[in-house]
């Protein structure tokens, strides 16, 4: 592909040429060439009638990716990346498990305001009420802890109205005092 992408003198045959490496790169687990293929494509061929098709593959791969960068403890690249691609990924479904380890990474870099909106989103959009359980504690205690002691007293009530047989209600009742 790289060959076709560099000689092809038709513009329709190099965009196909640069999204079928960026699909070979996907396939071969290579996701950061992947991402940087296709966000290439993004930036150069924005009126290309493959767009949604490479916008569609980005969404696919980007979660992979970010959660090899919070796995590898490379927090720094997990928020750049979320943030030079955050347009596609609020257009997926939203339910992606690397999401606690994301605030997690926003409080390791001092990102605490972020990684309280990452807690936020989730409790938005969680539909399984048993997964929201544990999402009260870590948030409540970001807010404790950044001096926020009405918002955090204020989800370690709902949590206790919640959940009150709850695995963390007694340290979130005590947080609440």
């Amino acid at each position: 592909y790289p060959v076709i992408i560099s000689r092809a003198d038709d513009r329709t045959l190099r965009e196909e040429a640069i999204f079928k490496l960026g699909l070979t790169l996907y396939l071969q687990d290579e996701y950061l060439r992947a991402i940087e293929t296709l966000g290439r494509f993004r930036r150069n061929c924005a009126s290309s009638p493959l767009r949604p098709e490479v916008d569609a593959l980005l969404a696919e791969i980007l979660p992979r990716q970010l959660e090899r960068y919070i796995a590898a403890g490379d927090d720094l690249a997990a928020v750049v990346m979320l943030e030079q691609y955050r347009d596609l990924l609020i257009r997926g479904d939203g339910k992606w498990p690397f999401l606690p380890k994301l605030a997690h990474a926003f409080t390791r870099l001092g990102l605490f305001e972020r990684g309280c909106r990452v807690y936020l989103y989730m409790l938005d959009h969680d539909q399984n009420i048993e997964d929201a359980e544990d999402l009260y504690l870590p948030l409540a205690t970001l807010y404790f802890d950044r001096d926020e002691y009405a918002q955090a007293a204020r989800y370690a009530k709902t949590y206790l109205e919640r959940y009150p047989e709850g695995a963390d209600s007694q340290v979130l009742f005590l947080l609440r005092l």
